[in-house]
């Protein structure tokens, strides 16, 4: 069974009623899993983000048994959806319940000289909002963190493949993005990352403890152009970024925490590592913390047996399966210690770090972008402005200690890329809102042009995507202009037989009309040795493609494919070249894509 993301998703606006329903149904199910930690303040925003990791445990666990199919994930899906609809009614008939939850922003004294700024900061979350309201159209998301879910829901076990490398880091928000696919939702998917940020800028204004620096530090974490790249997409970074937030929110308060905090912050530093394996950098750094706060207390032990009984249980079943299947519980990173089990596992690890989003040297690569086309992908001098702040005050928060671990583990084991330093920044902006001194109003104004800049972005990116929401004919139109090879997917779909399969380069795994025999890992290797390339054609002809399609700037991919040896099985061009407008979501970058389509002759390679 094969099943495209077209095929599932529901008609506009039924993904994005559906997809808020079941945010509602996930906060409603957070809230019961909350009574087991109790506590208020901070500790009650956490209960979105233990509602969906319990939802994307579920679906895991269905998967692990093999029954996470479609109709299973549905049935799972309508019973969330009911819950959603219970909390709605519940919170028409309490209003001012959301009034109380944001009090804390409207808390006098208004800074002076920030008023331009606060607006500045409203319009950048409205359009963030909006964005996330519309469809999905991101190039990772229309690849792995939909298609894992889609070949769950498709075959009923776990959605990943030996040969698909960038799916193996996979985890527990890949699999809650099943529930809103089985729905009928993509929206649900980029909903889960706007409540995420709201969880953040709650949790930062929460533990203000000056009105005016609370807004600073507000203003801050709203400032980076980041946020385009992961607020409407399907990547789950920021649920686990928020859950490591609350934790160190909790830690770095005078009192030491109590046994139900403390196994709140072991639970949700085990849920950010079951997200993503390579946020293991900073939850490290906060498990070592929660361990050095318990000792006082003669709670070490407690502490270190909490941290292991909730890894056991969250984030150790996913590693355990990689392992097992890929030979590699961190699959594909530690590809050179343990050693190779899929031909080009080490090659694309080693692609994978040193992968750049600029040109510009690491370090500045933070901060600095290659071109407008990337602007989305760094800080610019958002993080400067919040040190410089911390500096007058000098005193050394014990955030800021954090910060400075986790960001010389990032430097030394991590991507160089900006998104894998958003925990230590938020952590930044969590000390700057701790802060009993006031800012001066100078911070405010030189944050101004940064802001205004995210405002424009911002609302451009509503303008872009939210339509989409809307209508049939709009949402065939923005996955167009915004989705990276959409029109080659639609043109690929009309042209087509219906029963091929086919060797496909593209990334757009979630989008494919036709069921795919994944090659991308081909493109990684300067020269593909005589082994892998015998892996590769085996699992071609066991699968079953019979037609070859390069998708691609005009001429590349093909070249590469030939000089790889691959490219010799390639008989004949049946179709193409077909040059068509290839979509994205940044219009400063995007790019004319070549497609083809080859029959394939074994008997040639």
């Amino acid at each position: 069974m094969f099943l495209p993301l077209q095929h599932v998703v529901a008609p506009p606006p039924l993904p994005l009623l559906v997809g808020l329903l079941l945010s509602l149904g996930v906060i409603a199910l957070g809230r019961v899993v909350m009574a087991l930690f109790g506590g208020g303040g901070v500790e009650k925003l956490a209960g979105p983000l233990l509602g969906l990791a319990l939802v994307g445990v579920i679906i895991q666990s269905l998967a692990f048994a093999g029954i996470a199919t479609l109709s299973v994930v549905r049935a799972f899906a309508v019973a969330i959806g009911l819950a959603g609809c219970l909390a709605l009614v519940r919170l028409i008939r309490r209003p001012g319940a959301v009034r109380d939850l944001l009090r804390c922003f409207f808390a006098p004294p208004w800074p002076r000289g920030g008023f331009f700024a606060a607006l500045l900061g409203a319009v950048i979350l409205l359009g963030l909002a909006l964005t996330a309201l519309g469809p999905v159209t991101s190039l990772d998301s229309t690849n792995y963190h939909f298609g894992v879910g889609l070949l769950t829901l498709a075959t009923g076990h776990v959605g990943l493949t030996p040969a698909w490398f960038n799916a193996h880091v996979a985890g527990l928000g890949e699999f809650s993005n099943a529930l809103g696919l089985a729905a009928g939702s993509d929206s649900f998917a980029s909903i889960q990352q706007i409540l995420a940020l709201a969880v953040i800028l709650l949790v930062i204004a929460h533990e203000a403890e000056d009105p005016r620096s609370r807004w600073l530090a507000v203003l801050l974490v709203l400032s980076i152009p980041i946020w385009l790249f992961l607020v409407p997409s399907a990547k789950p970074s920021l649920v686990p970024s928020a859950g490591l937030v609350i934790a160190a929110a909790l830690l770095a308060r005078a009192a030491p925490p109590t046994p139900r905090q403390r196994a709140l912050i072991a639970v949700l530093i085990a849920i950010a590592i079951a997200n993503r394996f390579t946020l293991c950098l900073p939850a490290a750094v906060l498990g070592v913390w929660l361990v050095a706060r318990s000792l006082p207390a003669r709670r070490g032990m407690a502490a270190v047996l909490m941290l292991a009984g909730a890894f056991v249980l969250i984030a150790a079943p996913m590693m355990l399966y990689r392992a097992l299947t890929f030979g590699d519980p961190l699959s594909p990173m530690l590809a050179g210690l343990l050693g190779e089990t899929i031909p080009g596992q080490r090659a694309y690890a080693e692609q994978l770090r040193q992968w750049t989003d600029s040109g510009f040297p690491t370090g500045l690569n933070l901060f600095l972008p290659a071109g407008f086309g990337t602007i989305t992908a760094v800080f610019l001098y958002a993080p400067f402005i919040g040190m410089a702040f911390l500096g007058f005050r000098r005193r050394l928060d014990p955030l800021i200690v954090a910060a400075m671990a986790a960001t010389a583990l990032d430097f030394a084991l991590g991507q160089q890329i900006g998104r894998f330093y958003i925990d230590p920044f938020f952590w930044l902006c969590l000390a700057v809102s701790r802060s009993k001194a006031a800012p001066s109003p100078l911070f405010f104004w030189a944050l101004l042009p940064q802001l205004a800049l995210m405002a424009g972005l911002s609302a451009f990116g509503a303008l872009r995507l939210f339509p989409g929401a809307l209508s049939s004919p709009l949402r065939e139109q923005v996955m167009a202009q915004n989705s990276d090879a959409y029109r080659a997917m639609a043109w690929l779909d009309a042209v087509l037989p219906k029963d091929a399969v086919l060797l496909f380069n593209s990334d757009q795994h979630a989008l494919s009309p036709r069921p795919v025999v994944f090659a991308q890992q081909t493109v990684y290797m300067a020269a593909m040795p005589p082994s892998t390339f015998a892996y590769y054609k085996a699992l071609a002809m066991r699968r079953g493609a019979t037609l070859a399609v390069t998708i691609d700037t005009p001429g590349a991919q093909l070249a590469a494919l030939q000089r790889q040896g691959l490219g010799a099985c390639f008989s004949r061009r049946l179709l193409g070249p077909k040059l068509l407008r290839s979509g994205r979501r940044n219009p400063f970058n995007r790019e004319m894509v070549e497609v083809d389509v080859w029959s394939i002759d074994y008997r040639r390679c």
